[in-house]
């Protein structure tokens, strides 16, 4: 009984001396802000203007555990828009998390200056949240005690980030319609601080050796196409994104270098990322990046796994991001790249460039790639490029492409193609329809063209006798065209082989007898030929010669018959 009349007591005096230690500290916090920061114009430019904070009167609670200050007609003002917080913003320090906070429930009355004219948005806000953990809450309470800025004290003593919001809508202050909408976002930002810091800069000037960044959000769909400018608030540190999108991702950076550009330099970045949006899904399971820049070479490691799916809208919302940069690409790009109208074809004539095949489709893309540029030399590896589907792609290995400050240049790897004819064919009549020179060609020339790719490409493999659907080329490519070879075919004889392949062809398609070259012409009158070229294959009365006769439909020894003529080899490369 005695020892339950001392603990009874005892507990009475630490609950006694707690509620007094915390009024104290509230009576100090209340005096703190009343003679420092009340109906006081509180100056901040951490965004790229600067911004007034003023609130009018603000009371002290959170007992037991938390020691708030509720700040009353909170406003941000700038020089070309005031901000009006309708409830109080709550800045205070939960001593069990020891965590200092900011909390905001309500609307926020954004507007543009002149205020009369009455643009602007009112932000409906559900628990908006920011709060950082403190390595030090001694500091926190003497600095409170002591009347001091305790501003600077929570500064300091960070070690985490944690900015959350719940529900949130945004709408046009004139005609209160939403033309944003959010479902909850929230960013998780911990580190490991270098020193205890005093303001931005000198965070920025000493960068924490590692951190790890967690963002997460959900826009919800909005009916209404209106884009709407909003005033830039402080405290409301979200800013718009695209509707109906859900993005997620974890990054661990890590970094030697203390300021934030030599960061950018040499750093190294692991971690996941995902998006669900109306015109894409993407998943990137595994993303490393790394930079090391030196006084004599900067290196570029990039590691990428990555899955992605275009929706039905994604080529319809591609050429409306058309629309808003159409007059920065005239400037960026050459007149006679003529790009913009080029784009505004595609558009125009998506049936014709099979647009609607590439929807709604499993892609992988993988990537393992090191970049180097050692005073001028550079270099790239290319150890995996893959971008293919189940049905079709490509992928590049053991790639390396390197050049010099002299000019000299190399580029060798193996490229692999999944159902090459249908890949080949794709590509083929893309470019067909979108290269001036073939863009009107008939369709039966266009196919004439598309096949003899396919031709070449099949013998210029190393397995060109396989029946797979796929295939495998060896490239070697350099200033020395005569070594630079695509497979089993030279370089410099490509263009040639390309052609006069297209001209068996065509001869095969139309009558022999009379003046082939005439037959040829009316049957593909978009096709220039070549009168010397075609020599090759006719005899002096213009007639085929006997020994391409029997070559017309096979390809492989016809292209074996060209590489053995050495009229062809010393005139035409």
């Amino acid at each position: 009984m005695r020892l339950a009349k001392i603990l009874g007591v005892l507990v009475i005096l630490i609950v006694s001396s707690y509620s007094v230690a915390w009024y104290y500290l509230a009576y100090k916090l209340n005096k703190n802000i009343s003679e420092n920061y009340l109906n006081r114009q509180i100056t901040h430019n951490l965004s790229y203007k600067e911004h007034n904070l003023q609130f009018t009167s603000a009371t002290v609670s959170g007992f037991p555990f938390k020691l708030q200050a509720n700040l009353n007609g909170f406003t941000e003002e700038t020089d070309i828009e005031k901000i009006i917080y309708k409830n109080p913003v709550i800045i205070g320090y939960d001593i069990l998390d020891s965590k200092a906070f900011i909390d905001y429930h309500g609307q926020i009355k954004a507007v543009f200056k002149p205020l009369i004219a009455g643009f602007g948005a009112i932000f409906d806000v559900n628990d908006y949240k920011i709060s950082v953990s403190i390595t030090s809450p001694t500091e926190l309470f003497t600095a409170i005690i002591n009347e001091e800025n305790f501003a600077k004290v929570v500064l300091s003593n960070i070690d985490n980030i944690k900015i959350s919001s719940g529900a949130v809508k945004i709408a046009d202050l004139i005609d209160n319609k939403v033309f944003y909408s959010t479902e909850y976002e929230e960013l998780d930002f911990s580190f490991i601080p270098r020193k205890k810091y005093n303001n931005l800069k000198d965070f920025f000037n000493s960068l924490p050796s590692k951190s790890n960044i967690a963002y997460k959000v959900k826009t919800n769909a909005i009916k209404n196409d209106m884009k709407k400018i909003v005033p830039d608030i402080l405290l409301y540190v979200w800013k718009q994104l695209p509707d109906d999108f859900e993005f997620n991702t974890k990054l661990e950076i890590t970094t030697e270098a203390e300021k934030f550009i030599a960061a950018l330099q040499n750093i190294n970045i692991d971690g996941q990322m995902s998006i669900k949006s109306n015109i894409i899904d993407l998943q990137i399971k595994n993303l490393h990046y790394k930079s090391i820049t030196n006084k004599e070479s900067n290196k570029v490691i990039l590691k990428t796994d990555t899955k992605f799916r275009l929706k039905d809208d994604f080529f319809t919302k591609l050429f409306t991001y058309h629309k808003m940069f159409k007059s920065h690409l005239d400037i960026v790009t050459p007149r006679k790249a003529n790009l913009n109208s080029k784009i505004k074809y595609i558009k125009d004539h998506q049936d014709l460039f099979r647009l609607n095949e590439l929807k709604n489709i499993d892609y992988n893309l993988m990537l393992d790639i090191t970049y180097q540029n050692a005073q001028g030399n550079l270099e790239l590896k290319i150890m995996e490029f893959t971008a293919a589907s189940e049905n079709t792609g490509f992928r590049i290995i053991n790639g390396n492409f390197s050049t010099t400050p002299d000019g000299d240049n190399k580029n060798y790897g193996v490229l692999y193609l999944q159902n090459y004819k249908y890949l080949i064919k794709f590509i083929a009549n893309f470019v067909y329809e979108i290269y001036d020179n073939t863009q009107y060609l008939r369709d039966y020339e266009k196919q004439l063209l598309a096949e003899t790719t396919l031709d070449l490409c099949k013998y210029a493999s190393d397995h060109n006798k396989s029946t797979s659907k796929d295939l495998s080329i060896k490239y070697n490519i350099s200033n020395d065209t005569e070594d630079s070879t695509f497979g089993k075919v030279k370089i410099n004889y490509i263009g040639a082989y390309h052609r006069l392949l297209l001209y068996l062809k065509i001869i095969n398609k139309v009558s022999k007898t009379g003046d082939i070259l005439e037959n040829m012409q009316k049957y593909t009158p978009n096709i220039i030929i070549d009168p010397e070229l075609l020599a090759i294959l006719l005899s002096k009365d213009g007639k085929l010669k006997k020994e391409f006769e029997k070559l017309l439909k096979d390809s492989g020894q016809l292209l074996q018959k060209l590489e053995k003529i050495n009229d062809y080899n010393n005139n035409y490369r």
